[in-house]
């Protein structure tokens, strides 16, 4: 939130322009950080008004003019411009030679065309500003000053720069700290001075009563605290004087006219969102806080159209919809030009029902991120008459002398109990108890019963709950340097440590570190277009994601797969050169539950690796087999053996080189080369070999525990075995068949060979197995051995027709 100082001194006497860098850093002590501060118009040099005394067009050139200006020197100066909308005796900004301008812009005197120019003149965007008195664009032309401005002197004095402008990072939990006046109250506790609050003082001159053409009825009580509006007529719609504007300018606020500069000047004083109605527009002469109609339509004040539902709280008048509660007004009841009558609203409703209307309609407005945060009951009526306080002020309408004020539901009071001692127990101090009473009544607290210590929490401080509310606010004005550095005391230690699933991720880690990976962390969230680079299905569960409201198209979804950020890192690292990359992550997927966006997602944590290599041949299968080597090794370090590979058709994969990872039966991963088109998409090379793990499952069967066997005391029979087999027999079948068929006496199955050629008949191979046989109590002789090999041999030929290969 960006403060400008003078506004702050309204409400405290705030320390000179040399000593703002001290005064932030003890605000930042005191709770209210400080993101950054800058003195306005300090990085503008030798920039002074001046009078055109003549103009001339330049000779040369038809666009130019050649000026005489009057500095305030003895002598005019020549500036040759481009702008059309300057005139004799105009006062404008004159950047001299060698002065400076914001962005670090250096002006120097020069020729243009010929003719000497010894400065240039300055438009108001060139200057900094944002907008402009007038209302006019401005960088539309030069700056043009009221005529009456002294001659020579720096252009600050004239557009009120050199004030201090501080940047505070605002904790959602503190809304009464989104306003001038809370930080105010800040300021005022750090620096240990008198706090002087606004209060408003309406005179209420208006000749119309406001209960004379407007009741309010509030249908929704439960989700509107508390409505209070106020009718101005004779109302004269003109730009804001120069101070409001110049104030909203230095908070990040663009003026329009003074009656909705008034709605945000308030907004920002006091925190407390505000809006104008015209009263012609308002039919019925009745204004209705109810829950929106299904289907209803609205058209706010961005020209946006929106279908409104139940959930939504809506302002109606008597015949429609006019503005959505604590969002934006609509644009059907809109402060115009030929606007002669206001009905002012000041509003607390309900945050919950704040932010999901403005979730839904993809609305984010300051009103409503203040109203996310929870606005002050109390301060509504206040707010509503420093509104009509700065009308009178302005002299711009006629205030009526009534105001209507309407309640919702009652939120109940939050009293606490101040006990000094057990404070001074839990932040290791001394303080004394009178200083602590003291300074929860300059917090705004108000004492109940003193002989209790019972102290009733303004209505603007609701992150003041319990008991410890009280002692952190002890400790910020107290000062956190002060308090004495102590020992914890054992009774309170607690010994920390990783959970078992933290230390397995943990482990994953080391492992794909060890194996040349690097880790990589990408975003969770991205575009639904990934989805058809990586060629899922129409159909495909993966095309259903969370949504990002108020996100743009590139970053509006949340992941469902991790391939596409682990293909962005392997595209980026080749296009600069890098030939060859591993990279892994270890990051949530999220899947949707339901079509209902109030649920919770599946978030699933998922292990991803690729690893390419520009010059690998493409029929090398030997990356496929690194990376099933890798997978293979990660499980095993993990204590899990029994895992399986079968072949997949995976859209993003290439149809002929990938398989699933099946652990107990249940498909947990899978890895193979990246489908040609998709490395197409992504701008990379093909031969890429992909690893995907979702880990719950993997988490779930790891062990610690590991089995141990004796050496063996006889020796092992060996037998190699050849068959000839369908293409489309897998190694991985054949190797579970020979185990369920080997007998007791099997120790391992390893397969070490597949050959094609010309001993072989077309669409057959043949593959060998080494077979090693072992007898715990004894030594296999060959007629052990026999039937166990005829009863591979048998399954082998029965449920695949293979045939054993002869040498």
């Amino acid at each position: 939130m960006l403060v400008p100082l003078r506004w702050l001194n309204d409400f405290t006497k705030m320390p000179p322009l040399e000593d703002l860098s001290e005064f932030c850093d003890k605000m930042t002590m005191s709770g209210s950080k400080v993101e950054s501060f800058e003195i306005t118009g300090q990085d503008i040099s030798k920039v002074v008004t001046g009078r055109i005394v003549s103009i001339e067009r330049h000779p040369d050139a038809d666009k130019l003019i050649v000026c005489q200006l009057d500095v305030g020197d003895d002598e005019p100066i020549q500036i040759v411009t481009g702008a059309d909308n300057v005139s004799v005796d105009d006062v404008v900004p004159v950047a001299l030679h060698k002065s400076t301008l914001p962005g670090g812009v250096k002006i120097k005197k020069g020729k243009l065309r010929g003719i000497v120019s010894n400065g240039m003149l300055c438009s108001g965007i060139e200057l900094g500003l944002t907008s402009l008195p007038s209302g006019e664009d401005p960088a539309a032309g030069i700056l043009i000053l009221d005529k009456d401005v002294p001659l020579g002197i720096p252009i600050q004095d004239v557009l009120g720069f050199g004030d201090g402008l501080i940047e505070f990072e605002i904790t959602s939990n503190r809304p009464d700290c989104y306003s001038m006046e809370g930080l105010g109250r800040e300021a005022a506790l750090t620096l240990d001075q008198p706090f002087t609050p606004r209060e408003p003082k309406v005179k209420g001159e208006g000749g119309q009563r406001t209960d004379s053409v407007m009741k309010i009825v509030n249908s929704a009580p439960d989700l509107c605290y508390r409505y209070a509006g106020r009718l101005v007529t004779d109302v004269k719609i003109e730009p804001s004087p120069e101070w409001m504007q110049s104030r909203l300018r230095d908070a990040g606020v663009r003026p329009i006219n003074n009656i909705v500069d008034i709605t945000n000047y308030c907004m920002l004083e006091l925190g407390q969102p505000m809006h104008a109605f015209d009263l012609s527009y308002l039919k019925g002469g009745v204004i209705e806080i109810r829950r929106a109609k299904n289907g209803e339509q609205l058209t706010t004040l961005d020209e946006s159209e929106h279908e409104l539902d139940e959930s939504m709280l809506a302002i109606a008048d008597g015949c429609e919809a006019i503005a959505l509660a604590g969002v934006m007004g609509g644009l059907n009841s809109e402060v115009k030009s030929t606007t002669t009558a206001v009905f002012f609203e000041s509003a607390v409703f309900d945050s919950v029902s704040v932010r999901h209307t403005a979730q839904k309609t993809g609305l984010r407005t300051e009103s409503s991120s203040r109203y996310e945060k929870g606005a002050d009951r109390s301060g509504a009526v206040r707010s509503l008459n420093r509104a009509c306080e700065l009308v009178e002020e302005l002299n711009c309408g006629k205030v009526a002398p009534d105001y209507l004020d309407c309640l919702g539901d009652d939120q109940p009071a939050r009293d606490i109990v101040l006990r000094p001692a057990a404070i001074n127990r839990l932040l290791g101090t001394e303080i004394d108890g009178a200083w602590m009473g003291r300074l929860l009544l300059n917090l705004g607290c108000e004492l109940r019963d003193q002989e209790q210590g019972l102290y009733r929490m303004p209505t603007y401080r609701p992150d003041l709950e319990c008991e410890a509310d009280l002692a952190e606010e002890v400790a910020r004005f107290y000062g956190y340097n002060k308090i004495p550095s102590t020992l914890l005391s054992g009774k309170t230690m607690t010994l920390g440590g990783y959970s078992r699933d933290q230390l397995t991720v943990r482990k994953i880690k080391e492992i794909a570190l060890g194996a040349g990976f690097y880790e990589t962390c990408t975003y969770t969230f991205g575009s639904k277009s990934v989805s058809d680079q990586i060629l899922l299905a129409e159909n495909s569960p993966l095309r259903r994601h969370v949504t990002m409201r108020n996100a743009g198209e590139e970053y509006n979804v949340m992941r469902t797969t991790l391939l596409p950020s682990l293909f962005k890192v392997a595209a980026a690292n080749q296009n600069h050169s890098i030939d060859e990359g591993a990279f892994f992550e270890i990051g949530n997927v999220f899947r949707p539950v339901s079509d209902d966006p109030e649920d919770l997602p599946d978030e699933i944590q998922t292990l991803i690796a690729v690893w390419y290599d520009t010059g690998w041949k493409r029929q090398d299968p030997t990356p496929f087999f690194n990376m099933k080597g890798f997978a293979v090794e990660l499980l095993a370090n993990l204590g899990i053996s029994n895992v399986k590979f079968e072949p997949v058709n995976h859209p993003s994969l290439h149809p002929y080189r990938a398989a699933d990872l099946i652990l107990e039966d249940k498909q947990v991963g899978f890895l193979g080369y990246v489908h040609p088109q998709v490395a197409r998409n992504f701008d990379m090379t093909d031969q890429l070999v992909v690893l995907n793990i979702e880990l719950p499952e993997v988490i779930k069967a790891a062990t610690p525990l590991r089995s141990q066997k004796p050496l063996p005391k006889y020796p092992a029979v060996n037998r190699d075995l050849a068959v000839i087999v369908d293409e489309n027999v897998t190694v991985g079948t054949l190797t579970d068949a020979i185990k369920g068929a080997a007998g007791q006496y099997l120790e391992s199955c390893d397969f070490f060979d597949v050959y094609r050629g010309a001993q072989i008949e077309d669409h057959k191979k043949s593959v060998a197995f080494n077979l090693v046989f072992r007898k715990a109590d004894g030594t296999l002789s060959d007629g052990d051995i026999l039937p166990h090999i005829e009863s591979i041999l048998v399954t082998l030929k029965d449920n695949f027709g293979a045939v054993l290969r002869e040498s």
